[in-house]
């Protein structure tokens, strides 16, 4: 995009899907970094605007982790639903997961336990 592509009508808005299974790096020990999957929806428009999910071959559904409209903090939304997010807003999605060992421990005594940097 140029700077002149922000100024039309529906480009203030966008989409990105951040696939966590496509990671091009090895951790210290080589193994494959994986991590989950996450959706960030970003309008910059002064209007509400209308985003879909992803499918459900991404995820099943989406925990709400980040909305700076105040409206769906925690909320869970299906695969392929429609989202209205507000004007000027940011929305981050994380792919559901119902087993809790998929979900990273970010404690801090987690981290002082594998003497990762806190």
């Amino acid at each position: 995009m140029v700077p002149d592509d922000w100024d039309v009508d529906l480009t203030r808005s966008l989409g990105l899907f951040l696939n966590g299974n496509g990671i091009h790096g090895r951790d210290s020990r080589g193994r494959r970094i994986v991590d989950v999957n996450f959706v960030v929806y970003f309008n910059g428009d002064e209007a509400a605007v209308e985003f879909t999910l992803p499918p459900e071959e991404y995820a099943s559904a989406w925990n709400v982790v980040v909305d700076t409209a105040g409206e769906r903090v925690d909320a869970a939304v299906a695969a392929g639903e429609n989202l209205l997010v507000e004007a000027r807003s940011l929305l981050v999605l994380k792919a559901h997961s119902s087993d809790p060992e998929t979900e990273p421990n970010n404690s801090v005594s987690a981290s002082l336990i594998s003497g990762a940097p806190g």
